[in-house]
């Protein structure tokens, strides 16, 4: 019963900071219960890594007893303990640097909906079962839904929510119809054989999966939500979907299309590098920073690098956090996203050293060059959105200097720990040139830009160019324009529905009633007819 004592910890919290905001504490007090809990939550689970492998049985379900070999089951091991430490990461980061948007935070339930998602989410990630994924997955679903609909204002948002919704409702559904494939061909119903028996299908079902579909998440101007509940749902996503990945990965066999996968995902990622590279701020770009890490750990796992794809989920989940949370500005903690850059940089004897190996390679090929360009195109964003204006630290309370930045600084501190105590022999050289050229080739092109904006008349107007450059890609591949379509899609097909209803309901409808069948008949059987 110790694995699920985390879940049960952050439900309870949870609900607990709901009572408290009903007895009217004030914001504050709920700040520090809820910072407090985080933290206990964090301790925890990095405490529970000394009692790794953990493994519990909830149910032992058998409806097909001579396939099914598995019940509800839940594993800590080595793959899973990392990625349920960055979520608890995650929240206790989110809510420390919440202590400068009390203000502005629309409900202290906000925090209730992140414990509570955060719950569901460290079970789903423990899932080691077909039936303990598809059960969670749901769960998570639902759950979101709810909490996204409570908290946004209007129509047109509660519809993106509900889009997100069903565009993950679908890649459970296929990730169900993986099962039906492995089951047609006598094999026992594991993640293993899924893997094995359908793993194409099954990728697709956990890109799905993400999240990032539609790329805007219901908050467009709640600037607190965007940054906390918005940053929970997406990696809670994400984490629950990688670890399937993750898992399945000694066994995940696609056939034929492996080499068309692999360029598909090498694509992917640099396109999604480029949008993320000129999105306007690090919140509007945070989808294409999931879909290009998530490209990675596809990469990864098409290539049997089990490892590799672990390490690109926690740069994903980790550094992404932390230039997601980096909200309030400073030089004096600028220091704090550029130190998360060198966690992602593959410098040797750093944590991603070795997932730099599997992607760029010791001897650069096709895919490697791209992997490269890739990675140049991620730094020098991440780069550009950590330097952007924005409020300063140094408008809040004092207390709030210290508080903001160790949010952020827990995040790197996850990403070195995890690195120091993983079971995995992560300690590597790496690719030293790649690592190089993909930190200094970023940091020279953004000192001659803003040199060259301080120097030339035309400034201005480069920047205005470029803007208008990065609207128009983002306009174009962020797929808005298709969602449109499909709404407007929708709307006729929804105004013709109406019109027969109101038809058929009509005085004269049972006169509509045999037209139709009259009509059907006839061009069902034409030959008759005549």
């Amino acid at each position: 019963m110790l694995l699920i004592i985390p879940f049960i910890f952050l439900i309870f919290s949870g609900l607990g900071i709901f009572v408290v905001k009903q007895l009217n504490f004030n914001v504050g007090r709920i700040w520090l219960i809820a910072m407090v809990l985080s933290l206990v939550n964090w301790i925890l689970i990095l405490g529970l890594r000394l009692l790794m492998p953990l493994k519990i049985s909830l149910l032992q379900w058998y409806p097909f007893t001579n396939f099914y070999e598995e019940g509800i089951l839940f594993s800590f091991d080595a793959n899973s303990w990392p990625i349920v430490l960055a979520l608890a990461s995650i929240q206790l980061a989110i809510i420390l640097t919440d202590s400068t948007h009390l203000e502005e935070l629309p409900s202290t339930n906000v925090w209730s909906g992140i414990f509570i998602i955060n719950a569901i989410g460290i079970l789903a990630v423990l899932s080691s079962s077909l039936l303990a994924v598809i059960l969670l997955w749901t769960l998570i679903d639902i759950v979101e839904l709810f909490i996204v609909i409570f908290t946004v204002p209007s129509e047109e948002h509660k519809n993106i929510a509900i889009v997100s919704f069903a565009v993950k409702l679908a890649g459970t559904f296929l990730f169900i119809t993986t099962i039906f494939i492995a089951f047609s061909k006598d094999l026992s119903l594991t993640l293993a054989s899924m893997a094995l028996g359908a793993g194409t299908w099954t990728l697709v079902a956990i890109a799905l999966r993400l999240g990032v579909v539609p790329f805007n998440l219901p908050y467009s101007k709640e600037t607190p939500l965007r940054i906390g509940l918005g940053t929970t749902i997406r990696m809670v996503g994400v984490a629950s979907s990688l670890i399937i990945l993750i898992r399945i990965v000694p066994v995940l066999f696609v056939g034929s299309g492996l080499q068309l996968l692999y360029l598909l995902s090498v694509l992917t990622a640099i396109i999604s590098a480029l949008m993320w590279m000129v999105s306007k701020n690090e919140l509007s770009g945070r989808p294409f920073w999931i879909i290009a890490l998530s490209s990675f750990v596809i990469q990864s796992a098409l290539i049997g690098n089990g490892e590799s794809a672990l390490i690109w989920s926690l740069n994903l989940l980790l550094v992404g956090s932390v230039i997601f949370l980096y909200s309030n500005r400073d030089r004096r903690i600028l220091f704090l996203p550029l130190l998360a850059m060198v966690g992602f940089s593959g410098l040797p004897f750093t944590p991603s050293a070795a997932g730099w190996t599997a992607l760029v390679g010791l001897s650069l090929d096709f895919p490697g060059i791209f992997n490269l360009f890739t990675l140049i195109l991620l730094m020098l964003g991440y780069i550009r959105h950590a330097i952007r204006p924005a409020r300063s630290l140094t408008a809040n309370e004092k207390w709030m200097w210290v508080i903001f930045p160790t949010g952020l600084f827990v995040l790197i501190l996850t990403q070195w720990l995890v690195f120091l105590l993983s079971d995995f022999n992560w300690v590597e050289f790496g690719v030293l040139w790649g690592s190089l050229i993909v930190i200094l080739i970023p940091i020279t092109v953004v000192i001659v830009l803003r040199r060259v904006a301080g120097l030339t008349k035309y400034s201005d107007w480069l920047v205005t160019l470029l803007n208008k450059i990065g609207d128009i890609l983002i306009a174009f591949l962020g797929l808005n324009w298709l969602y449109k379509a499909i709404w407007v899609v929708f709307g006729f097909i929804q105004r013709i529905i109406n019109l027969f209803s109101s038809l058929l309901e009509s005085q004269s409808g049972m006169i509509w009633v045999i037209v139709l069948i009259a009509a059907l008949t006839a061009i069902i059987q034409p030959n008759k007819a005549r």
